[in-house]
């Protein structure tokens, strides 16, 4: 998995990549569907929850990559219940309670992006890599 600047800019690219190859009717090609970006969450909620480090899961159909500064930074997650789904913008995004260790339980926001990889990211995470 990246490190440091190396990630970043990996992932600044990624995001470009995403931007401008989804430019027009061929957008819909990088928002997968409600149950793939569902899974894809459940999947890395439960990877953070067991203690695995942050890396890219590849127990489902398709990798997935994840970027959760909190995760990155070495903070356990306890607990977490996906609350709901709406389309954002034609993006899967979920709302989701979760509890770190040490920490009162929060509300969070999470969209999924991508078809291979599909990417989790938690929305103030999203915003600050510039969105899509």
């Amino acid at each position: 998995m990246w490190r440091g600047a190396g990630r970043r800019g990996w992932l600044c690219w990624g995001l470009l990549w995403l931007v401008t190859a989804g430019c027009g009717s061929g957008e819909s090609r990088y928002l997968p569907p409600e149950e793939a970006a569902r899974v894809a969450l459940e999947s890395v909620l439960s990877s953070w929850q067991s203690g695995a480090k942050l890396a890219t899961i590849t127990t489902g159909p398709v990798p997935v990559d994840t970027f959760d500064a909190r995760w990155r930074d070495g903070k356990a997650l306890e607990s977490f219940e996906i609350l709901g789904y709406e389309s954002v913008e034609d993006r899967p995004t979920f709302r989701v309670r979760v509890a770190l260790r040490g920490e009162q339980s929060v509300e969070d926001t999470f969209v999924v992006v991508g078809n291979n990889p599909l990417l989790v990211f938690r929305k103030q995470d999203f915003d600050k890599a510039g969105g899509l």
